[in-house]
């Protein structure tokens, strides 16, 4: 197996990517690296296990406090200590005159949080939020101790990080005022307040989610990062070794994700209690689903969702034991499938709009409950149950016992795709797509691709192109569910196709071997019936892509040979 690798010229085993690209360990000379593309967010399983989303910090001059922030009857003064070891937190003082603070102007909306640490100095209250009233909340940043809260605040922090420091936050749903405002006092709810004196603050912050991430330094722009733009997804969702995800464009229809509680989901016979335990993604954002003691359903529904009737669907939400052991997923109040959260097992299941159920582990006792089903009508809602068996959902509570959920999502397409979180409305992945070109190589040549076909893929959908150009290429196609089809295209007219018949769900390798316009396949070690020919699609090679535009696979590795390798070698490389 060395020996041919060594003979490749292209070698793609996505280990390093950067934005925007896609790094070969062949040729040397960077000619082999792949542009990549995905015009939005994304999320992945990154290499701890957790699923990683987009950071942010919306703010500018997010610890430059004597720049776009608007100083009203307040001064600075920077170079103190600050809570990391070192000299870059502010001195905030305050004058006599009511309403003194600090604040920036800044676009928000959906689901926000606002945070910033904060230390006494001669004075011991300070406020954070949109406002310092409704929308603001009040703390002691000298006993640590929490204040008058807004009425239009949903949660609020204070977090001691030493040496007289906190971390103190605010979550806003939709603010009215569009404003990160910073109110020093010396006393509670002292907006209002006339006495001078001094606090310490360092790195604000302002992001989408129900709690403070890590912080992110901004200067004349806000900062995303993490799997932004056009950052290829590294995932290791299946082992230790990353594969490229690849995916097609996706829009999560529900547009309160993780936050429960909001009045986008009815709750019947449940109460909901947000930031109740770590989630998939890492942190403490997931919520508890408690019953109530009464003998019915308990269970929430979503708002209305658009749909198209008759088309496929997917709904899925990741959920966890607490005292409950069983969740179950609706449609239009039509039950569709039970789960099992102590050992990962589907239940009891119902044919209702022809659904089919999954599940998929996701480490520390979460699990991913996956139905797909068609939609019955033009809008539906998104129900989701807790219960004390498989195959029941009226039941007597105790009102105390429940699950813990995270990551509500309905998407168009037979199979569920990645996480796309939403605060507020839906939110739309666009697909991936990588490309290297000008390759000028042999019209003789051998194409390998291994990737993982567990995350699914629509029929007739291409996820992998070579040839000379656009018009003049072998496609391979989604044929089914999990068989791959190869077409071979010339002069942009399709001429012919072989669809194997040992592809698995998981591990595929094939292998398309070219020599005189004629192609011959090969797949998990097995030679194919029948040939594929066009002398146009070998003139020579010049361009190959992968892409996630109508299917969804991990690109495990991609090699090409400027030689038509034998049979034996096609076996050999392609042998799982």
């Amino acid at each position: 197996m060395s020996d041919l690798y060594s003979k490749a010229s292209l070698v793609m085993d996505p280990q390093l990517v950067d934005t925007g690209k896609v790094y070969s360990i062949k040729p040397e000379d960077r000619k082999g690296d792949f542009t990549f593309t995905r015009s939005s967010a994304a999320t992945r399983v990154n290499a701890s296990g957790n699923i990683e989303k987009e950071t942010q910090n919306l703010l500018l001059q997010s610890n430059s406090f004597s720049t776009t922030w608007v100083m009203s009857d307040v001064t600075l003064a920077s170079g103190q200590a600050g809570y990391d070891g070192t000299n870059d937190a502010w001195e905030v003082t305050r004058s006599t005159i009511a309403y003194s603070r600090l604040n920036q102007s800044v676009t928000q909306s959906g689901l926000v949080r606002h945070s910033v640490y904060a230390k006494a100095g001669t004075l011991d209250w300070v406020s954070v939020g949109p406002t310092g009233g409704a929308e603001g909340t009040w703390f002691n940043v000298s006993t640590g101790v929490q204040g008058e809260e807004g009425s239009l605040i949903i949660d609020s922090s204070i977090e001691s990080v030493g040496n007289g420091w906190y971390r103190i936050s605010v979550l806003v749903n939709s603010p009215s005022n569009q404003f990160f405002r910073i109110y020093p006092a010396d006393v509670d709810g002292g907006d209002d307040s006339t006495t001078a004196g001094t606090i310490y603050i360092q790195d604000a912050q302002l992001e989408q989610g129900l709690v403070a991430r890590d912080y992110i330094e901004t200067t004349t722009t806000a900062v995303e990062g993490g799997i932004t733009d056009n950052v290829p997804r590294l995932d290791y969702t299946d082992s230790s070794c990353p594969a490229l995800l690849l995916e097609p464009q996706r829009t999560n229809l529900i547009t309160q994700s993780e936050y429960f509680g909001d009045s986008y989901w009815v709750k019947t016979n449940v109460s909901i209690t947000s930031n109740s335990a770590v989630s998939p993604s890492g942190i403490t954002n997931a919520a508890k689903l408690t019953e109530d003691a009464t003998n019915a359903q308990h269970k929430i529904y979503s708002g209305i969702i658009t749909a198209v009737a008759g088309d496929r669907y997917t709904q899925s939400f990741f959920a966890k034991s607490a005292e409950r052991n069983w969740v179950y997923l609706e449609h239009e109040a039509h039950p569709l499938a039970w789960f099992n959260l102590s050992n990962g097992t589907i239940g009891a299941t119902y044919n209702n709009y022809n659904a089919s159920a999954s599940i998929q582990d996701y480490g520390n006792g979460w699990y991913r409950c996956i139905v797909s089903y068609d939609a019955n009508d033009t809008t539906s809602r998104a129900y989701i149950g807790v219960t004390n068996a498989d195959n029941t959902s009226t039941y007597l509570g105790d009102g105390s016992s429940g699950a813990y959920i995270w990551g509500a999502q309905v998407e168009a397409g037979s199979y569920a795709t990645s996480y796309i979180p939403t605060y507020g409305s839906s939110v739309t992945r666009n697909f991936d797509y990588s490309i290297v070109e000008s390759l000028g190589y042999s019209s003789t040549c051998t194409f390998y691709y291994e990737f993982n076909t567990t995350t699914g893929r629509e029929s007739s959908s291409p996820f992998a192109e070579v040839g000379k150009d656009q018009s003049n290429k072998i496609w391979i196609k989604g044929a089914s569910a999990n068989n791959p089809r190869f077409e071979v295209q010339g002069n942009g007219i399709f001429i012919g196709s072989i669809s194997p018949t040992n592809e698995v769900s998981g591990i595929n390798k094939i292998a398309v071997q070219w020599s005189s316009g004629v192609g011959v396949v090969f797949s998990n070690g097995v030679k194919q019936s029948g040939t594929l020919t066009n002398s146009n699609t070998s003139a020579n090679i010049d361009f190959i892509a992968t892409k996630g535009q109508g299917t969804s696979h991990d690109s495990k590795q991609l090699l090409f040979f400027e030689e038509a390798l034998s049979d034996a070698d096609c076996i050999t490389l392609t042998t799982i």
